[in-house]
């Protein structure tokens, strides 16, 4: 496939391969821009579902138009081989982010405002992504975080009124699972269809992620990780976190979805209101107050800060 042309599109090379599809980094011959090519993989040509799947990524991402949400450009076929074209994302996944440990408190910050607002667009549009985790999130150089494959995505109604087919068998039994695991709501592993609050939950386990570089729930195998989830205690959080941001993370991933903050909008508006805590008590702390034209130009900024929570940041 690299080197090859689909379309006007020039494949350049290889960059992700999934479970059903492969992306490529490609060149938008007529618009001289880099995109990213997303292919069916071979073994999966023959599948029945393979070609649906992907065109229903597609009709869901193109009504996405959203900073931190990738892009749909085009949908083509060329010669039996069927593609969508997406905004080419440069950056690390989170999840890669992470190999290295957890973020500092203001970058978790940062990333988890941006990832909220994502989300709570995505919901607002009734869209659910159903694989929120930080593999399928990637930061730029710049900082900006973007929400990509929407591979599994699906209508909030359609999840509602006509859910995919579940089993009623145990957790042991896993394979009817859609998403990824250590980031499903407990009633996703028993049966229940997803909603704005099991995505709620993704997220609670992607800002614990963030902040510890771990995630809250473990086990040995996909059983004992589920069991984990569906009747273990959450991992504690370090004390060094502030109170308030240890506070959001646990209301998310409380086990009753009717305890479980309702929507990403209410993370949202919690995570900003926080973050102008943490930002005061910073300024606070780290100057001495005892300079008059020091206490002046602090002030500034913190009415500044109090200003962006009302704003958006």
């Amino acid at each position: 496939m690299v080197g090859e042309v689909l379309g006007h599109y020039h494949i350049i090379a290889k960059v992700a391969e999934g479970k059903f599809a492969v992306v490529y980094k490609g060149r938008d011959i007529r618009l001289n821009r880099t995109v990213a090519v997303k292919v069916l993989r071979e073994d999966c040509l023959q599948a029945d579902t393979a070609w649906p799947r992907l065109l229903r990524e597609a009709q869901i991402a193109s009504a996405l138009n959203h900073p931190n949400v990738c892009t749909l450009y085009d949908i083509g076929e060329e010669q039996g081989t069927n593609y969508i074209v997406l905004e080419f994302v440069e950056g690390k996944t989170l999840r890669a982010i992470l190999d290295f440990g957890p973020l500092p408190i203001q970058h978790a910050f940062n990333f988890g405002m941006q990832i909220a607002e994502a989300m709570t667009y995505t919901h607002g549009a009734g869209i659910l992504h159903r694989d929120f985790s930080s593999s399928n999130i990637v930061v730029t150089p710049t900082g900006r975080v973007k929400v990509v494959d929407f591979g599994l995505a699906r209508l909030i109604e359609e999840e509602r009124t006509k859910p995919d087919e579940r089993s009623d068998s145990s957790a042991q039994e896993i394979g009817w699972l859609v998403g990824t695991l250590p980031y499903m709501a407990p009633e996703l592993l028993h049966g229940e269809p997803a909603t704005t609050q099991s995505g709620v939950w993704s997220l609670g386990a992607i800002l614990f992620e963030m902040l510890t570089g771990r995630l809250p729930f473990s086990g040995r195998s996909p059983f004992e990780l589920g069991m984990d989830i569906m009747t273990g205690s959450v991992k504690q959080l370090p004390m060094e976190i502030p109170a308030g941001l240890r506070a959001i993370v646990q209301r998310c991933l409380v086990r009753d979805k009717d305890d479980r903050y309702y929507s990403a909008l209410e993370v949202l508006n919690h995570l900003q209101s926080e973050f102008v805590t943490f930002q005061i008590k910073a300024v606070l702390a780290n100057r001495p107050a005892s300079n008059p034209s020091y206490r002046a130009g602090r002030w500034r900024t913190i009415l500044g800060w109090i200003g962006l929570a009302f704003l958006g940041h």
